[in-house]
């Protein structure tokens, strides 16, 4: 739905782009972008970027790093840092 919203509109949208509408919608949609996110992270581990991602981690984890800090810098969830350990 609002695919076809910002479609019919896309003119309008891409004029107020940089206003604080854009905040607004990330607030209004923030679950199905973080959906999106998580599809994408979940995508990159299946083609093989999780081996690399995973010795991130383990060595983010060597040099003293929190799994919650190894989280926040990856942007990734942090039950898929605990599943490094």
């Amino acid at each position: 739905m609002m695919n076809m919203i910002v479609r019919a509109n896309l003119k309008e949208f891409q004029e107020v782009k940089d206003m604080s509408v854009c905040e607004a919608l990330e607030e209004l949609m923030h679950d199905e972008l973080e959906e999106s996110r998580k599809r994408g992270w979940d995508d990159g581990q299946k083609a093989g970027w999780g081996n690399r991602g995973k010795e991130d981690i383990m060595k983010m984890l060597k040099n003293g790093f929190s799994p919650e800090k190894i989280a926040q810098i990856l942007e990734i969830p942090l039950k898929d840092v605990l599943a490094v350990k």
